[in-house]
């Protein structure tokens, strides 16, 4: 936390004198600042007119109907003199492909200068209905609209064809449109003045913690209203010595996304001190649980159903990561969270993308009354990766209680984001587009052949979509699938749009592999097996080493495992840098040595070295001479220690891995790999893809040891003579290969009588599973 935050904490104690100072402060660092209006690619949406001010409200809803083309927005004359003015405001409707055009569509009596009067479009659609707050009859209400657009969808013909009136306000709507919670707009008022609402007379006003409800569920459909908590029910759950004699109240309602829980800002005030937890429930207001209690959490939002982005100062650190005040993503109903941005320490109004791959935020006026609105990859948790969307001027004239907040927020596709300012000198609501790194970054091809993987493929893709690198196109192959992988891969793609599914008849991972080949659109391409996944960071890595090196091929690490997660992983170590034709050598000297060596899934290749190779169709061990072939074009490749692909195995289906027909596609994938390697230059490559092929007969042989001959190998005795003829023929080849000494072990006996592993083996893989159930 720098000085200023410091001081800004401590001076939260005492308000008016904190009012005090930070005016001095600002006006003298103002005097000695540069000075800017605004920079950014700004549009203005509201009408240029000094005479009024406009302004949309809060940042956790969208001023843009589903089909990003009308934008609601409040019209008022004075916005500076009071946080919640006595006058009326027109509730007006802006047409951003009719030159913004506006039509007045109502007007409130109950709204403020930062929330509006809670101004939406009401789902489930949120096309056609929309729903504000109001004050009539003297009594607090909301009141949706029915809008009638014409044919042409000319704002002149548009016609509000039904007013519905519910008999409480709401603060919190659900996505479905069907209910709301609410809470005492008066009393927030008299505590908070730019959050609440003037028109109605506080009823709890002289207690300072009211054995009353606080929060009601305003039924949207019906017009009920039921009491869900009272503050005494905050104050009784998990109670703090500070809270004995305070003064008690609640904000920041705000539901998740599947309208089954909500978040809200429990405060109460000793003196001049204020305390703030941050409290989640079920909606109908069991299940409480105190997410944070570090005294200061301020703006927060839903990332999905079961986290929480928030800014807060948290008192303790948590897995390595600096406390402090800064935002946090919290896990509900758990004690774990990750910190974001440690150098931003400044608060603001964050909430996610659409799809929520990205997070915008704001952050208030600087030093020199400069306001900012910045976007962030929603997995980048550094400083370097937040881009600045626009900077824009905030005048002395809208300051404190009536200063302007941006308060960001995005557009349905996701593309744009608006925001309030008064860079112009007065309200007006303003457009900026949203830096995308998809983008302004290369494109990356992810190819994925599905097939009958259920039961793993959520958690491969999953992997692949978390990826702190953004710019994927994620191609999933369905290889006709006879369970229902084909419908999950349906249902991912219209979860992410950077996820494009193909179905075909099945043909085996070669031709689910060329069919992928054939989409993809990326500048580099790679390959995932459906029941594998990867380390977060592997391709944002890959892409830095790209751009480094200028190369052609990155490779990194794989894991094998077992078990369903694996958190393991190495970072760091220098990077090798292979070129030419020693990256033939390189490929086959490190199949000798390490694990997995030879599969395509373990680099990020250029997509020119895949432009006129495709993998054999109807063969398994497809990828040895097919990668030899790509990196055969290569002029430099890069490894990295990262590890960034987990292998999985199956131990179970280890255990009853029968050698089949079909596995003998290894000898021709060596023998294939022989071939091409003739025409090299360095004759070490030959040599090498001559071990491959020598040593695929102990690969062949050392899978019947262990589980046998399937049913297809007509004669089990000959096929194992002659894999043993074999292997013995070029014992002396791999005794002065570069292949571990266990493995020269097991070649060894298994040249005496393959028989002789067998049963070891068999129990060791047992025992391997037995230990991995545990």
């Amino acid at each position: 936390m720098n000085i200023e935050a410091k001081l800004n904490y401590q001076l939260n104690k005492y308000p008016a004198v904190k009012k005090v100072i930070k005016r001095v402060y600002q006006r003298t660092m103002y005097t000695v600042s540069p000075k800017i209006k605004s920079e950014g690619n700004i549009i203005r949406i509201s009408p240029k007119d000094p005479k009024h001010e406009y302004f949309f409200g809060y940042y956790d809803k969208s001023p843009w109907d589903v089909t990003d083309r009308y934008m609601l927005c409040m019209k008022a004359k004075d916005t500076w003199s009071d946080v919640s003015p006595r006058e009326t405001a027109q509730i007006i409707l802006i047409d951003t492909k009719q030159d913004n055009k506006t039509a007045v569509l109502a007007e409130t009596h109950s709204w403020n200068v930062q929330q509006g009067c809670m101004l939406q479009w009401l789902g489930p659609e949120f096309k056609d209905r929309v729903l504000f707050n109001d004050c009539r009859d003297g009594k607090y209400c909301s009141v949706i609209l029915k809008l009638e657009f014409p044919k042409d969808s000319n704002l002149d013909g548009l016609q509000v064809t039904e007013e519905k009136v519910i008999p409480a306000p709401v603060y919190s709507v659900a996505a479905d449109g069907t209910f709301a919670l609410t809470l005492d707009f008066s009393r927030l008022y008299r505590l908070r003045p730019g959050y609440g609402y003037y028109n109605v007379r506080e009823e709890t006003a002289g207690e300072k913690l009211p054995d009353k409800p606080c929060i009601w569920r305003v039924d949207l459909v019906s017009g009920e209203v039921k009491p869900v908590l009272k503050y005494s029910d905050f104050a009784s759950f998990l109670p703090r010595p500070e809270m004995e004699g305070a003064e008690h109240k609640v904000n920041h309602i705000m539901l998740s996304p599947n309208g089954k829980r909500f978040m809200v800002l429990y405060r109460w005030f000793a003196g001049q001190r204020k305390y703030t937890r941050l409290v989640t429930c079920n909606v109908d207001g069991t299940d409480m649980y105190v997410l944070s209690d570090d005294d200061m959490v301020s703006h927060c939002c839903w990332r999905n159903d079961k986290q929480i982005f928030a800014y807060e100062n948290k008192k303790h650190s948590l897995k390595g990561d600096k406390a402090g005040s800064g935002y946090y993503l919290m896990k509900d109903k758990t004690h774990e969270y990750r910190r974001f941005w440690p150098g931003i320490d400044y608060d603001g109004h964050p909430s996610y993308s659409p799809d929520c791959s990205r997070v915008v935020f704001d952050r208030y006026p600087n030093r020199a009354r400069i306001a900012s609105v910045m976007v962030s990859n929603a997995k980048n948790r550094k400083d370097s990766g937040v881009k600045v969307a626009a900077r824009v001027f905030a005048p002395f004239k809208y300051d404190n209680d009536t200063r302007c907040d941006l308060h960001p927020r995005w557009n349905r596709r996701g593309d744009k984001i608006c925001f309030d300012s008064v860079f112009e000198g007065h309200r007006g609501l303003y457009v900026v587009a949203a830096p995308d790194s998809r983008k302004d970054n290369p494109l990356i091809s992810v190819i994925v052949p599905v097939y009958n993987v259920e039961k793993y493929l959520k958690r491969c893709v999953a992997s692949i979509l978390e990826q702190t690198y953004e710019n994927l196109e994620i191609i999933l192959v369905d290889d006709g699938s006879s369970d229902h992988s084909g419908k999950i891969c349906d249902d991912i793609s219209k979860l992410d749009v950077r996820v494009k599914v193909v179905h075909k008849e099945n043909g085996g991972p070669s031709s689910a592999r060329n069919v992928g080949l054939e989409e993809a659109s990326g500048d580099f391409l790679t390959f995932v097996d459906s029941d594998d996944w990867l380390d977060e960071n592997i391709y944002q890595t890959c892409i830095n080493t790209f751009e480094k090196y200028g190369c052609d091929v990155v490779d990194f690490k794989t894991l094998l495992t077992e078990r369903k997660k694996s958190q393991k992983s190495s970072v760091g170590g220098k990077p090798i840098i292979i070129e030419n034709e020693s990256i033939l050598y390189d490929y086959l000297y490190r199949g000798q040595t390490e694990k997995c060596p030879f599969s395509a899934c373990r680099k990020v290749y250029r997509r020119a070295l895949y432009d006129d190779i495709r993998f054999p169709v109807g063969r398994v061990n497809e990828d040895i001479a097919t990668t030899f072939k790509a990196l055969s074009k290569a002029g430099k490749l890069i490894h990295i220690e990262d590890v960034g692909y987990y292998y999985f195995q199956n131990p179970q289906s280890i255990t009853n891995g029968e050698l089949r027909k079909r596995d003998f596609d290894l000898l021709d994938a060596s023998e294939e790999l022989c071939k091409l390697s003739i025409g090299c230059r360095d004759k070490r490559i030959h040599q090498l893809a001559e071990i491959k092929l020598a040593r695929s007969y102990f690969s062949l042989l050392a899978k019947a040891a262990v589980g046998g001959f399937a049913a297809d190998i007509e004669n089990p005795k000959k096929c194992a003579r002659e894999l043993t003829v074999n292997l013995r023929r070029n014992y002396r080849k791999l005794m002065s290969a570069a292949i571990p000494v266990n493995r020269k072990v097991l070649i060894t006996f298994m040249a005496f009588d393959y028989r002789c592993i067998g049963i070891p083996a068999k129990i060791f893989k047992r025992l391997k599973y037995v230990c991995c159930k545990r």
